[in-house]
């Protein structure tokens, strides 16, 4: 839950940041400190982002290398390790997207109005770069709750650094496997006659994106997948519950391990039906067929 920082303090922090103006009317009751928001420039170069957060009050004179360092990083220039850049992330800052490196979310929500993906245009699309970085510079020292990632009442050098942990990044979100009712078939009814389902109807995701499935093998079903229909039948004399299993996967922004989940099967047993074929039990318990029915049916 976002905390509210106090009047005082956005007061002091206007100064500070050089907002005078608004600090001003702040402090006249013009504006509510909670909408305090930094003054926006069309266009800001690279190295004037730098400087309004190397300038700013916020940014501990301590960690001053540190942040240099990693803004650099941002412009191209390889990335060195700082206390929070931390070897294992800088490996990541110096990668390429070639091999993606994903930022989570788990709704549209989130990501567009709470994750450090401030720009979504272009070849900013779902990607932690360079525009988002000017555009956190611009609202750094602000209570602009859009850049607020920590939601303390101000964009502060908590948020700059995690900022920097999640640039080059890019949002992606993890597919669901839905826990729909159980999927019915007649015993022998379902041999002769398979069923069709839309199997992309137990699949979603949270930013809508195109999703993979697959069919996991059972040696009580008998599946025959075209895209996202599938023709189902149980294999030979089974009945009971099994289950179809479902693995997905995402077309355009590939996890490197599928997400698992699976659909319950009820195979109703048909007595009458099943006396055609004269089913017996061996004396290990199996069930078997004195006459048995065309291949096609296994």
């Amino acid at each position: 839950m976002k905390r509210n920082i106090s009047r005082r303090s956005l007061l002091s922090l206007a100064y500070k940041a050089g907002w005078a103006g608004l600090a001003l009317s702040a402090g006249c009751g013009n504006i509510n400190p909670g909408e305090l928001i930094a003054p926006r420039r069309a266009e800001l170069s690279f190295e004037e982002a730098k400087e309004l957060i190397l300038n700013s009050p916020l940014t501990p004179q301590n960690e001053l290398q540190n942040t240099a360092r990693t803004i650099d990083s941002f412009n191209g220039v390889k990335a060195t390790a700082s206390r929070f850049l931390p070897a294992r992330k800088v490996a990541l800052a110096n990668m390429t997207l070639a091999a993606p490196n994903y930022h989570w979310v788990e709704s549209e929500s989130e990501w567009l109005n709470e994750s450090p993906d401030f720009t979504q245009e272009g070849e900013s699309y779902r990607k932690i770069d360079f525009p988002d970085f000017i555009a956190f510079a611009q609202a750094y020292g602000s209570a602009d709750a859009r850049y607020d990632l920590n939601g303390n009442g101000i964009v502060d050098f908590t948020d700059f650094v995690t900022f920097a942990q999640a640039f080059n990044k890019v949002i992606n979100s993890r597919p669901e496997i839905s826990s729909a009712d159980p999927i019915s078939l007649e015993q022998v009814a379902a041999m002769n006659n398979p069923i069709e389902i839309d199997i992309s109807e137990y699949t979603s995701d949270a930013l809508d994106d195109r999703l993979i499935t697959r069919i996991l093998d059972n040696p009580n079903l008998v599946t025959t997948q075209n895209g996202n229909i599938l023709t189902l039948r149980p294999r030979g004399i089974f009945s009971g519950n099994t289950n179809l299993g479902l693995a997905v996967n995402k077309a355009d922004y590939p996890l490197l391990e599928d997400v698992l989940g699976s659909v319950e099967v009820q195979v109703a047993r048909d007595s009458d039906a099943i006396r055609l074929y004269n089913e017996v039990r061996t004396p290990f318990g199996d069930r078997r067929w004195t006459k048995v029915p065309s291949i096609i049916y296994i």
